[in-house]
């Protein structure tokens, strides 16, 4: 809904065409068909990441993602995933029966901390300074449920 909003704000200045466009753009998501509007050409040219310095032209209208993926790839990438997602679930499964409650949610407290980690090390981009607080909070939240002095493993 923002997203639509963002998008109707960017078309038009005029106040009394909004409530118009927003409803193009409602007819054409119920259609299934493309916005094809100004903003999200835009968008999808500059990734979000600058400000275009040219006017659009009908050329970009036929805008092709640089991302391509063949079926192969498609298939190997995602049995990957899945391996990991069924690797680290079981795995956590199993970890789950030597242990105790306490410990327990630590181990799934600790996915918190780990995301923006993994992708920081694996994509080299850089995570925003509010994720940070976060992970810290989790960390200290993690810690006091564990009740580490007491802890063991069966």
């Amino acid at each position: 809904m923002f997203t639509l909003a963002s998008i109707v704000e960017k078309e038009t200045a005029i106040k009394k065409e909004k409530p118009l466009i927003s409803g193009v753009f409602y007819n054409r998501l119920k259609k299934d068909m493309r916005l094809q509007s100004d903003p999200t050409v835009v968008f999808a040219i500059t990734q979000g990441k600058k400000k275009m310095e040219r006017k659009l032209l009908r050329k970009d209208l036929k805008f092709k993602s640089e991302f391509k993926l063949d079926f192969k790839t498609f298939v190997f990438l995602s049995f990957l995933i899945g391996l990991s997602l069924f690797l680290g679930s079981a795995l956590q499964q199993v970890a789950l029966l030597y242990t105790d409650v306490a410990n327990a949610a630590f181990f799934t407290i600790f996915y918190v901390p780990m995301v923006p980690i993994i992708i920081f090390l694996f994509k080299k981009k850089s995570i925003h300074w509010s994720v940070w607080p976060s992970v810290v909070l989790c960390l200290i939240g993690g810690y006091l449920l564990t009740n580490f002095h007491d802890a063991t493993v069966r």
